[in-house]
C-alpha cells in the first residue's frame, strides 16, 4: 500500500521467527490489519527498502512459517 509516508507492505512471515527484526517491522497477527500477512513493514526510506529486500524474498520463497 503506497501512502504519503512511504510504503506499507504485509508479508506472510511470522514476526516471532525473525532474527533481528528491523525497527520498521511490526507483528500484526493479533490486530486487525489490511493485507494478508502477519508481518507489516512500514518503509519510509531507500535504506529501509534495501533492508526489507531479504524479508520480501523470504516471503516469496515461502520459507517464513
Amino acid at each position: 500500500h503506497l501512502n504519503q509516508g512511504g510504503l506499507r507492505v504485509w508479508l506472510r512471515l511470522k514476526y516471532g521467527r525473525l532474527i533481528n527484526a528491523p525497527n520498521f517491522a511490526r507483528d500484526v497477527s493479533s490486530v486487525g490489519h489490511w493485507g494478508n500477512g502477519d508481518l507489516e513493514l512500514g518503509i519510509s526510506s531507500l535504506a529501509q527498502l534495501k533492508d526489507a529486500e531479504p524479508l520480501i524474498r523470504q516471503s516469496f520463497e515461502g520459507s517464513g512459517g
